[in-house]
């Protein structure tokens, strides 16, 4: 599945480009990263700035609940052309997606969530899905 995209500075980028440009009004943008990348892709990119050396595995098998919405459609790729608000308003991303990246692995590393919610993890079931794609 690809969708886009965002480090959250650039999307602040992107909402005060539009407050502050008057050929803004009435219009809609999209904004995300030029290049979708695929969820591995994603992984990959986040595996790497979190300096983890594991290997990602992929499988057919379904997610257990509830760790994934049911409502999402991970068949299906979710592109958006960010063109117009490039051309229009003249935005870029304010740092490359490794730098984004990186510095937002610190940020959530540096607050972690006080509680967690161990009802939303299901790690045997996990684990029997890892033994499956490791055949």
């Amino acid at each position: 599945m690809r969708a886009p995209w965002g480090y959250s500075g650039d999307v602040a980028e992107a909402v005060k480009l539009a407050i502050e440009n008057e050929r803004a009004v009435g219009e809609i943008f999209n904004v995300g990263e030029r290049q979708s990348l695929t969820m591995r892709g994603w992984i990959e990119e986040l595996r790497t700035a979190a300096g983890w050396s594991g290997k990602v595995l992929t499988s057919k098998l379904p997610c257990p609940s509830p760790s994934l919405p049911l409502q999402l459609n991970l068949e299906q790729h979710l592109d958006m052309d960010t063109t117009k608000i490039r051309n229009e308003l003249g935005y870029r991303e304010t740092l490359s997606r490794r730098e984004a990246l990186t510095i937002t692995v610190a940020w959530e590393r540096e607050h972690w969530p006080a509680e967690i919610d161990q009802a939303q993890f299901d790690y045997p079931a996990e684990d029997a899905i890892l033994r499956q794609a490791m055949k």
